[in-house]
């Protein structure tokens, strides 16, 4: 699981014109998507279990489907 963005990271951000926010913050949100799958990955790799998709650090390996009828 990521960490929040630092405050003083926030707060670089806050002295930016709304146009270069958008451009940052959508990058950090870009950076930090790719970064959560890349942990995924090697939680995988660690565990063994590398089908496994997390729910924070619990593996989830099971198979479940719902059939509505």
């Amino acid at each position: 699981m990521l960490d929040p963005i630092p405050q003083k990271v926030k707060d670089c951000l806050g002295e930016l014109t709304p146009a270069q926010q958008v451009i940052l913050r959508g990058y950090i949100g870009t950076l930090r998507a790719e970064l959560k799958e890349k942990d995924g990955e090697i939680l995988g790799l660690r565990d063994g279990e590398p089908n496994a998709h997390y729910h924070g650090d619990t593996a989830c390996t099971a198979d479940q489907y719902v059939f509505f009828i």
